[in-house]
């Protein structure tokens, strides 16, 4: 295994993410596996989480920062698929990281590089929807299972307020069982 050290680290960051200091950008810091890069208010970190080993971006506003499946987001994901960080332990395969990290804030990242507020708001807008939608679906999938456990062994009681939980997201198959659940909620001893 290639060793990766701080220093190889930033000489990699600081090749791939030339393009940054070509557009105005100064590198303002350089840690542990972390380098910074400035122009007026936005802030752009790449960085290699120690834990995870995973390769990432963020651009930053004062008031906000927002990562690179932020960006890309905010453009739409190519071939609509979600982002994904890029894990890495090797030097090879850092490099290859960095690389698909830069192409993505190149194609996906202007807006935000030239500290658009707009896009900035807009990121977090669609970042508080893709929030929402994630709590949402993680409420439908505990749900969902629980109620139709119920149902099957006729416990309409438990069944309708489950149901009633999720109401606005029921299924047609659904509704007919918690308004079951319901009738029969009267007629148990």
């Amino acid at each position: 295994m290639d060793a990766v050290t701080p220093e190889s680290f930033a000489a990699l960051v600081k090749h791939y993410f030339q393009f940054l200091i070509d557009a105005g950008f100064e590198e303002t810091g350089c840690q542990r596996f972390s380098v910074s890069f400035c122009k007026a208010e936005v802030t752009v970190f790449i960085f290699r989480e120690t834990r995870s080993y995973e390769i990432d971006a963020v651009i930053a506003l004062p008031g906000g920062q927002f990562g690179i499946e932020d960006v890309i987001r905010h453009n739409g994901p190519p071939n609509g698929e979600p982002y994904r960080a890029y894990a890495a332990l090797t030097e090879p395969a850092i490099a290859n990281g960095l690389e698909r990290l830069a192409k993505l804030l190149k194609t996906h990242g202007a807006p935000a590089l030239e500290g658009d507020k707009l896009c900035f708001d807009r990121m977090a807008q669609l970042r508080d929807e893709a929030s929402a939608a994630y709590a949402l679906n993680a409420l439908l999938s505990h749900v969902r299972p629980k109620a139709e456990i119920a149902f099957k062994v006729r416990d309409y009681a438990k069944a309708a307020k489950l149901y009633r939980q999720i109401r606005q997201h029921l299924s047609p198959a659904e509704v007919k069982k918690l308004a079951y659940a319901e009738a029969h909620l009267g007629t148990m001893t």
